[in-house]
């Protein structure tokens, strides 16, 4: 499985914008509307959309939080479409986003 990620875009934020966790996972994950919006006050933060070959599979945001005294940087939030759960690009999105994140950072801890 290959997994890739996009900026969330003009292209594809409306797409972005309709993929949804089950009704029973609403309350573990913010939306992905307050998301993108929460890169206009962390301007270094990062929204990508998922994607396995040239299908939208989910979304997340990772950077530093500026209020962590540590200065560690942190996968914020990571979902996949309800229509898609349970077939790996979960796991497969975290494995390609943890070394994404290493080489932007210097291999930060995470």
């Amino acid at each position: 499985m290959t997994i890739t990620f996009r900026p969330v875009s003009r292209d594809n934020f409306y797409q972005v914008m309709r993929l949804d966790v089950r009704a029973d996972q609403k309350s573990f994950v913010a939306s992905n509307a307050f998301s993108v919006a929460e890169t206009t006050i962390h301007p270094d933060w990062e929204a990508l959309a998922i994607y396995a070959g040239e299908t939208l599979v989910g979304f997340t945001l990772w950077g530093q939080d500026d209020a962590d005294p540590a200065g560690e940087w942190w996968i914020i939030r990571l979902m996949i479409d309800q229509a898609r759960q349970g077939q790996g690009y979960g796991r497969a999105a975290m494995q390609a986003l943890i070394p994404r994140i290493q080489a932007r950072t210097g291999g930060a801890p995470i």
